[in-house]
Order: structure tokens, then sequence, then C-alpha cells
């Protein structure tokens, strides 16, 4: 074999060496700089799952996209690092809102205390609105179920105190509308009776 052809062979095999590295690079964590060296986006896997992080000027995270859990979601946080939006996806078996399975938006108060979550289920969408201290003060939902034999179709709004007790509630039915008044949560009138 002359040099000429050990070159092109070598030249060969390394080709195919930069062709394979290429098809595939594997780690746990990918950052992408600016041009100061600040990670402005960054892709890991955690304990929790796959995470794309997104880096304000500064260098803290102001986005999250991922999976967590198994649930994908996607956290807004402001300049302080707390979290001020919620968009998921959740299931029955756990994460963020174990209660209720399906899409999810919530959004938090400065404080961190929960200000509003939108979410939708097999019940049917739901509205709830929370105080700065977290209390709900408004609910309000469109739900249906199968009771066996028969099938209930409900819209409700519901109006709590400080406390976060009922004060108002106002259901929709085939049956007609009901209106409840309550003090301290317990029942005091009702139309119809």
């Amino acid at each position: 074999m002359t040099t000429e052809e050990r070159l092109e062979k070598l030249e060969r095999e390394l080709a195919n060496l930069r062709a394979e590295l290429a098809a595939e690079v594997v780690t746990r964590k990918i950052a992408v700089c600016d041009e100061n060296g600040k990670t402005s986006a960054s892709l890991t896997v955690t304990n929790l799952g796959p995470i794309l992080y997104l880096h304000d000027e500064n260098g803290k995270v102001r986005a999250a996209l991922g999976m967590f859990e198994d649930q994908p979601g996607l956290y807004l946080y402001d300049e302080n690092g707390k979290t001020r939006a919620v968009l998921a996806v959740t299931s029955a078996s756990g994460g963020l809102a174990k209660i209720h399975s399906g899409p999810h938006l919530i959004l938090y108060h400065g404080n961190g205390k929960t200000s509003a979550q939108l979410c939708t289920s097999m019940m049917g969408p739901q509205l709830t609105l929370y105080d700065e201290n977290g209390k709900e003060r408004m609910f309000q939902a469109v739900t249906s179920a199968n009771l066996g034999e028969e099938f209930l179709a409900m819209a409700m709004l519901t109006l709590s105190d400080d406390n976060g007790k009922a004060g108002v509630g106002l259901t929709m039915t085939k049956d007609g509308p009901r209106l409840v008044l309550s003090d301290n949560g317990k029942p005091i009138w009702s139309a119809p009776r």
C-alpha cells in the first residue's frame, strides 16, 4: 500500500469516526452560554426527569420546561426565583395537583401563595380564585357525573369569606337554579327550599 493510499484510508476512517461522534452525544447536562460565558439555557436530566432551564442576564432560572415525575410542565419564575405561574398536565397518581388529573394553569401571588387555578378533569372545567393569604374565595365549575342510572350535570359558583368558608352558593341543574346563603359555612337560607 502506497503512502497516498494509506493517507486516503486514514482520512476515510477519520471521516467515519467524526460522523459517528456527530450522530450521538451522550451527557447528563448541556449548557448554552452567551458571548461572556454566562449560561443562557441548560438542558439536564434530574431525578424528576429531563428539564430545559432558561436563565436571565443575571444567571437566574426564569423558566423551566420539562417532565416532572412523568408529567409535562412549564414553570415561570420571577426575578427572586419564586414560582409565579405553572402550566402542567397532571395525572391522578401524583405530581403538581393530585386532586384532579388533566391540564392545569396555576398563578401565584408574589408571596408564593396560590392566586388562581384553572383546570379541567374528567368532571369538567374548574376555576378557583384565592386571596393573598391563599384562602379560597371563589370557586366556579361546570361538572358532570354518571351516578349509576342518573346523570348529573351542573354549573356552580361558590363565594367564600375571609376564612375560606362558603358564604354564597349558586348551582344550576336540569331541575333549575338553587341559591344557598351560609354563615360561617352553615346554610342559613336557600331558594328553592
